[in-house]
């Protein structure tokens, strides 16, 4: 009687599966920093090679799991209209675009300008579901949001070494973020699909996409491209000769990794599958706003953590604003935990029961309520 209730306890939808969803990201994505930080010092791995190959190691685990049938494939759902494929083509295209906009962003700003730049994310992402998906947000909601987006602006605020095109890249970056974020959540509650069915029919689209623009800007195939297009003949052999230099020189990184970077880019990529399951599951469970607010916790986890274990110190107004910070997102988490709890409490509450008595008394003698309006309710055990 006991396991049974600590399975259902921790059954999809629970609070406690809930409470694990946003406990996993935010250590996976915490440890996930370290181990490119990792990667990038002893490898010199380049940034947008290592996003395609986070993405390829997504989708072949996807795969597998389906291989596996671990789920089902996704199907159309016949009450809610064809399978949403221009919705997840968008979602693939966003996703690379957030990658590659927030990497232009960081090589032109600061990372206190761009961490500035991801405040606008709950705004966005609520100003979205409000006009979209008409969902709106209580007054407790607005309130605790509006004081955490401080506090975390407070923590945060340090050096902010920024230029127009840089910050446009960041704006651009944290919209398209929060674009895809909430088609995620749309596509996972509207189309009833599972996690992993949602990663099936997206992933791919964000793979083509990326590896695209990784062959363009970071092996200089645009480049070479260009110029074979517009200039003569002469120029072009010698663009072509250069593009050849450039994809040379960066296989040869990934061919000097070396076993320990190999076991960083294995790890790294686990960790990227990780995430992504978990970052989609949360959207699904929570929505997007909840996904946002754990993108602020993560910022101030990253400030403080910085000050305890790498000496960079912090200010009275860095300490004031992370714990300000700490405290707002604690009450919006208990919110959603107990509204959680409330909703998976109501629908174990009432259930239905068909009354095949009387069902068959009804069909037999043809007249009276018909048996579809009649349903029998009784408290769950």
């Amino acid at each position: 009687m006991a396991s049974s209730s600590i399975c259902a306890s921790c059954k999809r939808g629970s609070p406690v599966h809930g409470f694990f969803l946003l406990g996993f990201n935010f250590l996976i994505t915490n440890y996930i920093v370290y181990v490119n930080k990792m990667l990038f010092t002893t490898t010199k791995c380049p940034p947008f090679s290592l996003t395609c190959i986070h993405l390829l190691v997504n989708i072949v685990f996807v795969k597998a799991a389906k291989r596996a049938r671990v789920f089902e494939p996704a199907k159309s759902n016949d009450n809610k209209g064809s399978f949403p494929l221009g919705k997840c083509i968008c979602v693939g295209m966003l996703q690379a675009s957030g990658v590659l906009l927030s990497q232009m962003s960081l090589m032109r700003n600061s990372v206190g300008a761009y961490q500035l730049a991801k405040l606008l994310q709950v705004p966005i992402v609520a100003t979205i579901e409000y006009f979209w998906l008409s969902k709106t947000l209580s007054l407790n909601r607005i309130t605790l949001l509006a004081a955490m987006i401080l506090s975390v602006g407070l923590a945060t605020i340090g050096n902010l070494d920024m230029n127009v095109l840089g910050t446009c890249f960041a704006i651009s970056a944290v919209s398209a973020t929060s674009i895809e974020s909430v088609l995620y959540g749309h596509i996972h509650k509207a189309y009833r699909l599972t996690t992993l069915q949602v990663l099936d029919v997206t992933l791919i689209f964000s793979f083509t996409y990326m590896l695209i623009v990784t062959v363009i800007f970071e092996y200089g195939a645009g480049a070479f491209i260009m110029q074979s297009i517009v200039i003569v003949e002469p120029q072009a052999e010698f663009a072509f000769q250069k593009f050849r230099s450039v994809v040379a020189s960066q296989i040869n990184i990934f061919a000097n990794f070396g076993v320990t970077g190999y076991e960083l880019l294995a790890i790294s990529s686990f960790l990227a599958f990780c995430i992504n399951w978990s970052s989609v599951s949360i959207n699904g469970t929570f929505g997007p706003v909840t996904y946002a607010v754990l993108s602020l916790f993560k910022t101030v986890s990253i400030v403080v953590m910085g000050a305890v274990f790498f000496d960079k110190g912090m200010t009275t107004k860095g300490a004031i604003g992370s714990l300000m910070a700490l405290v707002c997102m604690g009450l919006y988490t208990r919110i959603n935990l107990l509204e959680m709890f409330s909703s998976s409490k109501s629908k174990h509450t009432l259930l239905p029961v068909s009354n095949s008595n009387t069902t068959m008394r009804e069909e037999e003698g043809g007249g009276g309520e018909s048996a579809k309006d009649k349903k029998i309710y009784h408290l769950s055990d």
